[in-house]
């Protein structure tokens, strides 16, 4: 859900999918190995780039994050 609080569920990525999390300004804030869910609580509201990397495709999310 969009906003969120925290947490994100993902779907449908390949188990071998890379997260790396950007913020607006470009610089990499998390970078992760595929998991179902990514956890931002720890990082400050604001907007977010999600991208999930796997061999066939890259997908790139906005995501705003709210405590």
């Amino acid at each position: 859900t969009n906003p969120t609080t925290g947490l994100i569920y993902l779907e449908g990525s390949s188990p071998n999918s890379k997260i790396d999390i950007f913020s607006m300004d470009g610089k990499l804030v998390k970078s992760i190995n595929y998991t179902e869910n990514v956890d931002l609580s720890r990082l400050k509201n604001g907007v977010y780039l999600l991208r999930v990397s796997s061999e066939r495709k890259v997908n790139t999310l906005r995501i705003i994050k709210n405590q």
